[in-house]
């Protein structure tokens, strides 16, 4: 019994110790992944690498192997650390947020062109009745589809294009300025607008930054630095509240994210969302969704915005499932420097 059991015991270390060095190698250039952008790509699946890294850890213990034991450990540690932060909501409530000034409720969406629901995109916007809606990847017929809205959502920033990589922004809220920057790329806007509290409402206005960036593949990497260093300009242009919100293609575990929030001083409202992925999340299981796919879509806001919640929205068509974030902003504006 022991000699046949003997192979399959030798094949099972093998198995464990080739998975070990593959996951030791993605974790590596996990961690390297600030100096080229190949290497980052690996940053982008933490949540992936941390399961792999407990399966190992399993296997190792069940052999009694000490030496892969120690390796699991330190990997599973060098990528559950990165998601800590996005990890507490499952650990504790987060603390409640005190009204200042207005409440400002964003839906942001990466429609995938013509790809989205007609019908469920705006029972999606009946639902959850957002005061700003921020689409990229516009579809074709997005003025049809919006029609019968015009009179909730009267201020409007149409996609030019309808592109790609074109942004358009429809709010409840008068728009008070509007810059498109088209510096890093002529098809690759960055939407400026600075969003003003409806007549009656108490607060200061807000500067809303948008932006489809490019995916990091190849020359497209340098491309997404350029837009995402004007979205910091804009951003950081602001006196007042100030917010960056889009699909960014990129995760919040990143090195180019890192940099982002280091640079502009913003906050990541992600964190209220845990885990939840938007992009290659449809028809995915709640539970199995943070396995298969990533969390690309982003909204990054000042300090002196309190983030209420950060929600993922439902399956309506589109490889990417809207993110709803809710938002307390202040009273005042308060000068940033």
């Amino acid at each position: 019994m022991s000699q046949q059991a003997s192979p399959r015991l030798a094949l099972l270390t093998v198995f464990v110790l080739a998975a070990t060095l593959g996951l030791g190698f993605a974790t590596l250039s996990a961690v390297l992944g600030g100096f080229a952008w190949p290497l980052e790509l690996f940053a982008n699946f933490r949540p992936q690498l941390a399961v792999l890294a407990v399966a190992t850890l399993i296997f190792a213990v069940a052999l009694r192997h000490k030496p892969m034991i120690v390796v699991n450990v330190v990997l599973l540690a060098a990528n559950v650390l990165p998601l800590w932060p996005h990890l507490m909501i499952y650990l504790r409530e987060p603390a409640a947020v005190a009204a200042a000034g207005p409440s400002l409720r964003l839906l942001s969406f990466n429609m995938h062109g013509s790809d989205t629901d007609p019908a469920k995109f705006l029972a999606l916007i009946a639902a959850e009745k957002p005061d700003v809606i921020l689409l990229t990847e516009v579809a074709g017929d997005i003025e049809q589809r919006m029609a019968t809205l015009t009179d909730s959502y009267p201020h409007r920033i149409p996609a030019r294009s309808k592109g790609l990589h074109d942004v358009a922004l429809y709010s409840r809220w008068p728009i008070a300025a509007i810059e498109t920057n088209r510096s890093a790329h002529p098809d690759m806007p960055v939407l400026s607008a600075d969003l003003c509290p409806p007549a009656g409402t108490r607060g200061a206005c807000l500067r809303v930054v948008t932006l489809h960036a490019k995916a990091p593949f190849g020359g497209g990497a340098a491309l997404r630095t350029r837009q995402l260093d004007l979205a910091a300009r804009a951003a950081m242009a602001q006196l007042g509240s100030a917010i960056i919100i889009g699909d960014l293609n990129l995760t919040p575990w990143s090195p180019t994210f890192a940099r982002l929030i280091d640079v502009t001083g913003l906050q990541d409202s992600s964190r209220l969302r845990g885990l939840q992925p938007t992009w290659q999340s449809a028809h995915l299981p709640t539970g199995l969704a943070p396995l298969f796919a990533l969390s690309i879509d982003q909204a990054l806001v000042s300090a002196d915005i309190a983030p209420r919640a950060n929600r993922v929205g439902p399956d309506i068509g589109s490889d990417h499932r809207p993110i709803i974030v809710d938002l307390q902003l202040p009273d005042l504006a308060v000068p940033r420097v």
